[in-house]
């Protein structure tokens, strides 16, 4: 019976996804959702990765609203919703989507 519970647990552990990181830089239009989350959109409207801060408030998103950006930081691959852990955020001049 012990062994069979182990089974499981290996079997569940397998299951799950684990989240890598690569360094990398990304542009796109900086929106807000419920939360308040901040996330990233390509310049056609397109969802691209949730925004965590790592080397700057939080609150320092507020600033790039419906601007623009470029970010520098970590990306996560297989873990859905992607999740971006920005280190620098710079604005640029580009449109972005229409709502």
């Amino acid at each position: 019976m012990a062994s069979m519970a182990c089974g499981l647990l290996a079997l569940s552990a397998a299951a799950q996804k684990t989240a890598s990181y690569k360094t990398t830089s990304v542009t796109g239009c900086l929106v807000e959702q419920a939360g308040p989350k901040y996330v990233l959109h390509d310049v056609k409207g397109k969802f691209t990765a949730e925004l965590e801060p790592i080397a700057f408030p939080v609150q320092t998103f507020a600033k790039y609203l419906g601007k623009q950006v470029r970010l520098n930081g970590r990306l996560s691959s297989g873990k859905e919703p992607e999740v971006m852990r920005v280190r620098a955020i710079k604005g640029l001049s580009g449109p972005c989507a229409a709502k």
